[in-house]
């Protein structure tokens, strides 16, 4: 297959580097770049044709283990004085005095606007004053954040009915100075509630304590509720209280998500408190969802409210994170290639994992773009290597993610790289003294908002079923006959922000130490953060794959040994369409010629 003069951007890795280890970004991977020596040779490896199966994998690649680890990108500890930068407190005059009185809460949603419920601007006293920056009104060791502004218009919902509808804005004189303790939440858009539990910011005895909500369905809620003469509305949140309820003074207060970038933790603005609890109450009640209101808010503030530019605009007074714990392979080696078409256009939407010296596997879906052209190319670490043949598997349809798997044949084969090496199939003998789980999937995600979706791998936290898929409409589309022996799916709930990543189309499902190839990417929705994992798995696959990879022995040997050394001439390569099994396999040939060849002494 010619390549026809496609110019490839920079390949980058994207995981977290650490001191002792190298970098997984790879355009910072300068200083290996030279250990990496060649990483394709021409040359035919050693007992290449003595091989019947691909069982000594980890014997003939793997020449030192993978079994230190590190924490990788999601879940970690606190580093700033506080997760509640867009906690606002909403002062009133005393009646007959100047002291202020603190009596509901709100969150920062703009540089100069806050959210909180509507019975906090309706009584006979109208907010005033709001102050941002202070977790702690008893005390000074916070004030160093602290912000106070006066309110000069009042927003009611126009819609407001007894407890429906139940949110207001207060304008404050002047935008906010940003700061890491002063900062406006982003606001949850989506419809769909996936997580089970949401943090809770409440104000007991002027001190700031966060405490956990827990959603109950509407079904549940509404018997709970019943005998309180509570109805539930649609665009109220049912949730009971895990440790702690809302406490008094906290109407009006955020009911929110966290949730992560590549680098920060991002709170999402949920719900309102709409009622005044008590603490240590583990009682149902409702709370305002602000989702069903984006219109109005948006009507108001001037701001689109869009989560990925929230991130953006806000990101460098988010809370950084330390990470710990482990998570990810410390110095594994690569296996994962990225997809090359001639038209730049196409060029980097797919992945790939080597599974043997010159095979990729891969998504049928990444063998050929929109307008029907296959790919050329393939690179890793920015080395290159072209394709030369094609097969998708004999049951794929165009559409269908049953069966959505292809192999790649290379025109040179992988060397004995320090950094490179194939993934295993997993046989069972490959299994034995490796660590397995959790197993670790490639993920496509920014390290900001709008720049290039780069590769990382990210580890899965549970095994899912076809029930946890199958009431969700675009999973029953996707896999109409369930998921049954040729498919698994996955758990990752990493409250990655919405709209930020994507699943590595073709990528690999890993062992924990990525030596192990268990399956390839089918489909997920923002890196399985809401949804589960779906993938297509490898074991029942590992026939096929042996054929594909070793039926190019005696092609080759029989080149081999008809050329004479010491003769230099022109010869022409052609791999014919070829039926290896009608019922089994079609191969897309690809021819090459006018190809010069000199062979050496």
């Amino acid at each position: 297959m010619m390549v026809r003069g496609a110019s490839l951007g920079t390949v980058i890795f994207l995981l977290i580097s650490l001191t002792s280890a190298r970098p997984h970004i790879e355009d910072e991977l300068v200083e290996i770049k030279d250990d990496l020596g060649s990483v394709f040779t021409d040359e035919i490896p050693a007992d290449y044709f003595q091989r019947t199966d691909l069982q000594d994998c980890h014997a003939r690649f793997h020449k030192r283990s993978v079994n230190q680890y590190r924490q990788a990108m999601f879940d970690g500890v606190s580093v700033n004085g506080t997760v509640f930068p867009h906690l606002a407190l909403i002062g009133y005059r005393g009646r007959g005095s100047d002291e202020i009185e603190w009596k509901c809460s709100g969150s920062l949603i703009a540089k100069r606007f806050v959210l909180t419920a509507s019975q906090c601007t309706k009584g006979e006293r109208a907010p005033e004053v709001v102050r941002l920056g202070d977790v702690d009104l008893t005390s000074a060791d916070d004030d160093h954040f602290e912000q106070q502004y006066k309110v000069i218009n009042v927003f009611n919902h126009p819609d407001v009915k007894s407890m429906a509808h139940n949110l207001a804005l207060l304008e404050l004189n002047q935008d906010v100075k940003l700061t890491p303790g002063v900062c406006p939440a982003c606001i949850w858009t989506k419809s769909a509630y996936p997580y089970d539990w949401y943090d809770l910011g409440a104000n007991a005895n002027s001190s700031l304590l966060k405490t956990q909500l827990a959603p109950v369905e509407y079904a549940e809620c509404t018997t709970k509720l019943k005998n309180l003469s509570k109805k539930v509305h649609k665009d109220q949140l049912c949730a009971t209280g895990t440790a702690s309820d809302s406490c008094q003074g906290d109407l009006g207060g955020p009911i929110q998500i966290s949730m992560f970038t590549y680098e920060h933790l991002a709170p999402f603005l949920v719900g309102i408190v709409t009622s005044r609890g008590y603490c240590n109450s583990e009682d149902t009640d409702i709370y305002q969802k602000v989702a069903p209101h984006l219109k109005w808010i948006k009507s108001i503030v001037k701001e689109s409210l869009d989560p990925l530019e929230c991130i953006q605009t806000y990101r460098s007074y988010l809370e950084p994170m330390q990470m710990e714990g482990e998570t990810e392979a410390v110095d594994p080696y690569f296996s994962r290639v990225y997809i090359h078409w001639d038209d730049n256009r196409t060029d980097n939407l797919c992945g790939g994992t080597l599974v043997d010296y010159n095979v990729v596997l891969t998504s049928a879906h990444c063998t050929y773009n929109i307008r029907g052209e296959e790919p050329t190319k393939i690179s890793i670490i920015d080395h290159e290597a072209k394709i030369v043949e094609i097969e998708r598997h004999p049951s794929f349809k165009k559409g269908s993610f049953y069966n959505d798997v292809a192999l790649l044949r290379l025109d040179r084969y992988v060397n004995h790289a320090k950094w490179i090496a194939p993934a295993c199939l997993p046989y069972p003998s490959a299994l034995e003294g490796h660590d397995i789980a959790p197993e670790t999937f490639s993920c496509r995600t920014p390290k900001a908002p709008f720049e290039n979706k780069l590769q990382i791998y990210i580890p899965t936290r549970k095994r899912c079923t076809e029930n946890d898929i199958s009431t969700d409409q675009k999973y029953k589309a996707r896999f109409s006959k369930g998921l049954g022996n040729a498919m698994s799916c996955f758990g990752t709930d990493y409250r990655l922000v919405p709209g930020l990543g994507e699943i590595d189309k073709g990528g690999p499902l890993l062992s924990r130490d990525e030596t192990i190839i268990f399956g390839v990417n089918a489909y997920a929705t923002d890196c399985g953060s809401f949804n589960p994992l779906v993938t297509t798995n490898v074991a029942p696959l590992i026939p096929w794959i042996e054929q594909f990879t070793l039926k190019q022995t005696e092609s080759i040997q029989t080149v081999e040994v008809e050329m004479e050394p010491k003769m230099e001439m022109k010869v022409e390569v052609e791999v014919k369409e070829e039926m290896i099994d009608e019922d089994m396999i079609t191969t897309t040939g690809v021819s090459s010629t006018d190809e010069t060849v000199t062979l050496a002494e």
